[in-house]
């Protein structure tokens, strides 16, 4: 299979498979004409009530399992990482760290 199918395979699982199995992902906000298939996954942008960003899902050959890496539009230097997720986790390990998470503006949380 080369690369490019295999990238959509992915991103197909990803979006199939976890995503699309659960409402929690109807209230990050998704802004779908953002959603793109990347190198192994997926990516996409977000607005929850209180922050907004972008959200990568990349498979890991390796280990079988899934990395998430979250940037915050207004903390782009710390991003939250997550690695080897599998499927299930995924839609709840996404939704506990963006939902909940207070906005920082300039290192001040509001």
């Amino acid at each position: 299979m080369d690369k490019e199918k295999f990238n959509e395979r992915i991103c197909r699982i990803i979006w199939h498979d976890a995503l699309q199995q659960s409402i929690k992902p109807l209230s990050w906000g998704i802004d779908f004409s953002s959603i793109k298939v990347i190198d192994k996954g997926t990516e996409f942008k977000f607005q929850t009530q209180t922050v907004m960003g972008k959200i990568r899902i990349r498979y890991s050959e390796g280990t079988g399992l899934f990395n998430v890496t979250v940037r915050l539009d207004n903390n782009e230097d710390s991003p939250i990482i997550m690695k080897d997720i599998d499927l299930k986790r995924l839609v709840s390990l996404i939704d506990r760290n963006i939902k909940y998470r207070v906005p920082v503006e300039h290192g001040v949380a509001v």
